[in-house]
């Protein structure tokens, strides 16, 4: 999540910039540019309701976030406001898809009388990327321009989900949650 939220935290700051200069669109553009991200958000959460649980958690979580690395790459390569606005709309759904699985994750996994300090330490983790992504971000768009802004940080999501596709604590989405093994862990 750190790594997710430091992209983001780069990426967001810049978008004006980026829709005004890079693509040589229009403030409007820019509003519906950053509303399509949220509404993608929000039209995948009402949607997700209708839909069973996924066989394989791993390969949708882990896929999802792989999607969104593209897609932070294609935004380098892309001059076309339209292009730009359905990348956005994507990006959305496939960061509420990430988010949900994440957190349903968690609040299985996590025990009860743990669950907040887990939840605490973590939100305090992941949005430490935020402010750090902010400055990275400044720096190589002034530097070197959009195209090798997006191109890095699209590049930073897809090495920490490859790293994350081996990583054998994401084997255990797929895994029944055992409570009783759970709480004899945590009282030990």
């Amino acid at each position: 999540m750190m790594v997710i939220n430091f992209s983001t935290g780069a990426a967001v700051p810049l978008f004006l910039p980026y829709i005004i200069q890079h693509i040589g669109s229009t403030e409007f553009m820019y509003g519906l540019f950053t509303s399509l991200f949220s509404f993608g958000m929000m039209a995948w959460s009402l949607v997700t309701g209708m839909f069973k649980q996924p066989k394989n958690l791993r390969i949708v979580m882990l896929g999802s976030l792989s999607a969104n690395g593209f897609l932070m790459v294609s935004l380098a390569l892309i001059t076309n406001i339209w292009t730009a606005l359905c990348v956005a709309l994507f990006q959305g759904i496939f960061a509420m898809i990430f988010t949900i699985i994440k957190t349903t994750f968690y609040q299985q996994r996590v025990p009860a009388p743990i669950r907040g300090r887990v939840f605490a330490v973590r939100t305090l983790l992941a949005q430490t990327g935020i402010p750090l992504g902010a400055v990275f971000g400044g720096f190589i768009a002034e530097g070197y321009g959009f195209t090798i802004l997006f191109i890095t940080l699209g590049g930073i999501i897809l090495i920490a989900t490859t790293m994350t596709w081996f990583s054998e604590i994401y084997h255990q989405l797929n895994v029944p949650k055992d409570d009783t093994k759970m709480k004899n862990e945590i009282s030990a």
